[in-house]
């Protein structure tokens, strides 16, 4: 066995080196949970972040999707009206205006879309994803 190689001075009780290393160790140990525990609050923040961007992505792809439809449905309600006008009097500009808007609300319509899908890598959780896996690498 090892000395004892603390110094006793007067009123103190001896602390022998096992007992330094048990000490030692259960601090080590406390310090490893609260990381643990720190690390798993943090992770839990994480994902409560990004549900709440999801969240937010949803509304937002729904409403640009609502308003890409309204678009749909009045660039061919301009369309029909065009073909109208153009069978019944077979004059150019009056249908010509209205096939021009209908374009126009075409084109609205296709970027309203591409803006719409564009919110849907919000729900894809990367993030969180990849601190799950960093967590099951290590074990």
């Amino acid at each position: 066995m090892p000395a004892d190689t603390t110094k006793v001075t007067a009123g103190e009780d001896k602390v022998t080196a096992g007992e330094h290393a048990k000490t030692n160790v259960g601090e080590h140990a406390k310090g490893w949970l609260d990381a643990s525990r720190s690390r798993a609050t943090s992770v839990a923040k994480l994902a409560v972040a990004e549900a709440k961007l999801a969240a937010v992505s949803v509304a937002l792809m729904a409403f640009f999707g609502a308003l890409a439809a309204a678009f749909v449905l009045g660039a061919w309600g301009l369309v029909i009206a065009a073909v109208l006008q153009l069978l019944g009097t077979q004059g150019i500009p009056m249908w010509l205006a209205m096939l021009a808007m209908a374009l126009a609300h075409a084109i609205a319509a296709i970027f309203l879309w591409r803006a719409a899908t564009r919110f849907s890598s919000n729900l894809e959780f990367r993030a969180t994803r990849g601190e799950f896996a960093r967590a099951q690498d290590a074990l």
